[in-house]
């Protein structure tokens, strides 16, 4: 399980996710999202055997995370533009989702060429 990269592009999907449920614990749309988010990575890491269910998780998580960028986008750019101070700058928060996406396709791609693998290797038995 730890052994294979989809492992790691899923734990950092995970790891983002946490985070930005912890930074957004009073929005209540981007905490589920997040939640749901980190809950499905983690899903997805325990069925490393169930790569077809593995990759129909990875389209979820893509769409979750495309989702969260747009919501926090549309949250975020008000406070910009109010001229609010804030502890971390809001412009760069939707940027956190993005990285999900982005490690959530290559988890997938990952898994995608792990059953190619193992669908050739069931060719020569």
């Amino acid at each position: 399980m730890i052994q294979r990269i989809q492992t790691f592009w899923l734990f950092l999907v995970f790891a983002i996710a946490i985070g930005l449920a912890h930074l957004f614990q009073k929005e209540n749309i981007l905490l589920i999202a997040s939640a749901l988010t980190a809950a499905l990575a983690v899903v997805g890491i325990i069925r490393y055997k169930d790569r077809p269910r593995q990759i129909t998780i990875c389209y979820i998580l893509i769409f979750l995370e495309a989702v969260t960028a747009v919501v926090m986008y549309l949250k975020l750019v008000p406070i910009v533009t109010e001229g609010e101070s804030a502890l971390i700058s809001p412009v760069w928060l939707p940027i956190a989702p993005v990285f999900g996406l982005i490690f959530a396709v290559l988890a997938m791609t990952a898994i995608k060429k792990d059953e190619k693998l193992v669908r050739s290797m069931d060719r020569l038995r």
